[in-house]
């Protein structure tokens, strides 16, 4: 099976240096919670916040993304998802 991926951030995009995730589960529900990107997007103001909701969560994992290993064609992705954003 071919894994594909579709980009549903066209018109924004979280923060890049401090997005401040906060992560609220209500059931079995996740939101996830970030500051928008106001520089590549003026339509939004510094501190609007973005929200995200994942529903039939089991697990989750918020932490640092192998950059380094992204662009060095280490990750299981690397070369076939979109670009970052």
């Amino acid at each position: 099976m071919k894994t594909t991926f579709t980009k549903l951030n066209t018109s924004w995009n979280a923060e890049p240096n401090a997005p401040y995730p906060e992560v609220k589960i209500e059931g079995n529900s996740l939101k996830l919670y970030f500051i928008l990107n106001s520089f590549e997007f003026s339509d939004f103001s510094d501190d609007r916040k973005g929200k995200i909701e994942f529903s039939g969560v089991r697990k989750y994992r918020l932490g640092r993304t192998n950059d380094e290993g992204w662009y060095r064609g280490q990750c299981r992705f690397s070369g076939i998802a979109p670009s970052w954003g």
